[in-house]
């Protein structure tokens, strides 16, 4: 799995070096397991497990922005990954503001991106992304790695 997920990382930052924005990748996931269907639920002991699962998987992906929303569960989904880069997640709700401040962030390393079911895929489709993506219910392992190109965005997708 490690091996599958370096190598999908080291195709996805060759393929970036020919594009127009800063990023080398954006990895953009859903929130982790969610504790209940409350407003604003903490994360389930699954989902806490699960953000460290991704933490663990992006240590190498060399990420310098974090985005979430302001939602309990996308920010504890970041945290540990937060904690361990040292890196201040920038909270975000509206999502066409956080496609521009993606767009317009000049950070030459890579952005993780914590989002929601409804979300993930309009951000995808933002920046090209031809793929019909469905995020069920009960979906919370897809990791997407987007590396925007000039014509066409590389999307490669792995679960974790």
């Amino acid at each position: 799995m490690k091996s599958i997920f370096t190598a999908a990382i080291l195709v996805s930052g060759l393929a970036f070096a020919h594009t127009a924005f800063a990023f080398q990748s954006i990895y953009i996931v859903r929130h982790a397991e969610k504790l209940d269907d409350s407003k604003d639920p903490e994360l389930s002991e699954a989902g806490k497990a699960r953000a460290q699962n991704l933490a663990k998987a992006l240590r190498d992906g060399d990420i310098g922005a974090i985005y979430t929303t302001e939602y309990l569960r996308t920010v504890k989904t970041a945290a540990p990954l937060a904690e361990a880069a040292k890196i201040k997640p920038t909270a975000i709700n509206d999502t066409q503001k956080l496609i521009k401040a993606l767009k317009e962030d000049k950070s030459s390393k890579s952005a993780l991106v914590v989002g929601h079911s409804n979300t993930v895929p309009e951000i995808l489709k933002a920046f090209g992304s031809s793929q019909k993506v469905e995020i069920g219910e009960t979906e919370f392992d897809r990791l997407y790695i987007l590396t925007p190109g000039k014509a066409k965005p590389v999307v490669n997708l792995i679960r974790y």
